[in-house]
């Protein structure tokens, strides 16, 4: 039997299904592509297509067959399939129920765009898409005057006197904003920085482009370092390339995509009145898991607003109805969203989908424009109780112009909010373990630290999840001046994963420990919430629980410990969005 394209995608999903567990009740199947956001690569190009979210719930509300991967506008399904099967580059994930597929491609120099598209059982569908820019090393060269590279240099045969000349390596390449960072200014520093000292650069080869306009002649080009300060800002995405070479020759390129937002930008709420806003029930980074199953477990990646069912509903901007559909069981699962013109979707979830104006209906069908304050339907009734009571709510995602999930407070009017989170408890164990160690008598080693936290707005019930957790430490014996500054866990501008809303979930928070009486969970569902945050899993600029934890033990240059054995204080910070801030302690004896 011969298989059509997407009928081949189906098997691999049903292959994975056979160890899935069930979905959360507003699951969608997302698509993630990369290269994206804008990114400069170079041929062969690797390409990466991520599933995210497969389960038997999710794919009762899909048709299968119409799902389409396309290269320019061409259905490449099949192509894509058979070449990650023949790669070796089909892998399962379960968290989440991901499949992701993987495959070098030779692609012609010049810009590109890949996308996916699938259509509900009940019609419409979402369409992902990025675009991305293959460049020619050589005619890059060319720009810059390099020289055309000579033939490497053959390795000599081993027993010979002499090997090959050295040559230099080109330094790394580091910008500012950093790759998928989210600037909240109007006005923001561009940098590239290449090396301690500029060993082996060659700095007149400097070129850098700022959304494919060179802008070179504003940088100030020092020795370690090229800075535009205060470059002019727009809102939406950007993108920052950088090429130099070293003396030797070698060019390196490297590209950032970063979003900025603007706060004097703000824009009003979708409930009315829209200057204030409802009450808030689930934060953009709010832990939620409705099944028995970890791998379940996920970031909200929107906000909820409660407001009695039949609330009208209003466009916080105007743009390009881009998606009008089901996503799952009817009456609850419509989807209104709107694109903005600085490319942000705004997703409307939970319309109640017979009361959408006619007016709605008519731009959605034919791609059109509504304007900033347009009714575009009312909230459905919700059959389930949370907090003694119905949840009625709309659900908002901001999807930024990468395909990132931002933080839609970042962009609301402020909201009216004057409560620090709290802190409910402070912990240590060793890293990666289950077991709480008692500070008193002494910890070491690699260790993690585990706080309980939550936010509550004034005197509503709601428990939310915090938007950063920060720690330092401090020390009481002794010299009193071996300190550890205060380290970030995570700002929730964005999620950690990017567009997976299940990546990174038990690298910020902990699924369970050992106090020595009870065992302490994270649970986040209709009937109870407790969010535990491990603090030490920072690791780089993302998070990691295997990577992520602090080396008590470790030495410095001179081989002396960094931190002797003493008494030291643990400082714990959580923070909301409007910048209200709690605290706790924890005094332990470090022994090692």
């Amino acid at each position: 039997m011969r298989f059509s394209p997407s009928l081949a995608a189906l098997a691999l999903v049903f292959l994975f299904l056979s160890s899935a567990a069930l979905a959360e009740r507003d699951a969608m199947l997302r698509v993630e592509l990369e290269p994206g956001r804008q990114q400069w690569v170079r041929s062969p190009v690797l390409v990466k297509v991520t599933l995210e979210g497969l389960d038997a719930e999710t794919l009762r509300w899909v048709d299968a067959k119409s799902f389409r991967l396309r290269f320019d506008g061409h259905d490449v399904t099949g192509l894509i399939l058979s070449e990650a099967a023949r790669q070796g580059g089909v892998r399962f994930v379960r968290a989440g129920g991901a499949v992701e597929l993987r495959c070098a491609l030779p692609i012609p120099k010049g810009w590109h765009e890949i996308s996916a598209e699938y259509r509900s059982v009940h019609g419409g569908g979402p369409r992902f898409a990025q675009r991305f820019y293959v460049y020619d090393p050589r005619e890059l060269r060319r720009g810059l005057g390099l020289a055309p590279r000579p033939r490497p240099v053959q390795p000599l045969q081993p027993g010979s006197v002499t090997g090959p000349p050295a040559t230099v390596q080109a330094a790394p390449l580091f910008l500012n904003p950093r790759d998928k960072a989210f600037v909240k200014a109007a006005q923001h520093d561009l940098e590239l920085r290449w090396s301690s000292n500029g060993v082996g650069m060659k700095l007149g080869t400097v070129k850098i482009l700022l959304d494919f306009k060179d802008v070179t002649s504003r940088f100030t080009i020092e020795r370690e370092r090229a800075i535009w300060k205060r470059a002019p800002l727009t809102n939406g995405m950007h993108s920052l390339v950088a090429q130099v070479a070293d003396f030797d020759g070698r060019l390196r390129v490297e590209s950032s995509t970063f979003i900025v937002f603007d706060p004097a930008e703000r824009y009003p709420w979708f409930f009315p009145p829209t200057a204030q806003n409802s009450p808030l029930a689930h934060t953009h980074q709010q832990f939620q898991n409705y099944s028995s199953s970890a791998s379940r477990a996920y970031f909200h990646h929107g906000i909820d607003l409660r407001r009695p069912s039949g609330t009208r509903v209003l466009a916080c901007v105007g743009g390009t109805v881009s998606n009008f559909y089901w996503y799952g069981r009817k009456p609850y699962y419509f989807e209104v969203e709107v694109t903005d013109k600085d490319g942000f979707r705004w997703q409307y979830h939970h319309i109640d989908e017979p009361k959408v104006p006619a007016a709605v209906r008519a731009a959605a069908a034919r791609k059109g424009k509504i304007a900033q304050g347009t009714d575009i339907g009312a909230n459905v009734h919700w059959p389930t109780p949370a907090y003694g009571q119905r949840f009625h709510h709309i659900h908002l995602n901001v999807i930024a112009p990468d395909g990132r999930y931002v933080n839609p407070l970042n962009l609301m009017a402020p909201l009216v909010d004057t409560t620090p989170p709290s802190i409910l408890g402070v912990w240590a164990l060793q890293q990666g373990g289950t077991r709480a160690l008692d500070p008193a008598q002494g910890i070491g080693g690699k260790l993690d630290f585990v706080a309980k936290a939550e936010d509550k707005i004034a005197q509503q019930p709601y428990q939310l999840s915090v938007y950063k957790m920060t720690w330092e430490i401090k020390e009481l014996s002794n010299t009193k001046s071996h300190h550890l500054a205060e380290r970030v866990l995570w700002q929730f501008d964005s999620l950690p994963g990017g567009s997976n809303r299940f990546a990174k979930v038990w690298d910020i928070h902990k699924p369970r420990f050992y106090d020595g009486t009870r065992w302490h969970n994270t649970r986040g569902n209709y009937r109870s919430k407790d969010f535990y945050y491990v603090l030490t899993n920072r690791f780089q600029s993302g998070v990691d629980d295997a990577k992520g934890y602090w080396d008590s033990a470790e030495k410095d240059w001179q081989g002396k410990p960094r931190f002797p054995n003493g008494r030291y204080r643990l400082i714990v910070r959580a923070f909301d969005r409007n910048g209200n801030m709690g605290s706790k302690t924890l005094d332990f004896t470090l022994k090692n």
